[in-house]
């Protein structure tokens, strides 16, 4: 699920994901059929903002959680806190897409883990807990 909808091509205005600007330099990339001006990465605040009026809250690059890796969701919290027991807590889980994967896996429902020591094209997000 992408907060402006289901189509990829719309994903341009609203975050850095694959695109025709992308294909000018990599050919051989599945784009977006759109163009965001920016070949890598792009400037914070590049984009519109979801309705909270969060700008940069997919695409760009991946963002590291605090999860461990799990093969399934199963007995995962249900309160949104961090998964942080059992699994594999030398790899976390990394969020929202990047500017360097196909379009339709830019989306808030796709994970992808890596190793806690990789740091290549790997952001954060910091959060403030309101409790």
């Amino acid at each position: 699920m992408r907060f402006w909808g289901d189509d990829v091509n719309v994903g341009c205005s609203y975050a850095n994901v694959s695109d025709l600007t992308a294909k000018d330099v990599h050919s051989h990339w599945t784009t977006a059929e759109c163009r965001d001006g920016y070949v890598n990465t792009a400037p914070v605040g590049s984009y519109r903002p979801n309705a909270f009026g969060l700008h940069d809250t997919m695409g760009n690059v991946f963002e590291w959680t605090e999860d461990c890796k799990h093969a399934t969701y199963d007995g995962a919290p249900t309160d949104g806190s961090a998964w942080t027991v059992g699994g594999d807590c030398n790899a976390r889980v990394l969020r929202g897409g990047s500017w360097y994967v196909t379009p339709p896996t830019t989306r808030s429902a796709n994970r992808v883990t890596y190793s806690k020591k990789h740091r290549y094209d790997v952001g954060f997000r910091v959060a403030l807990d309101l409790q």
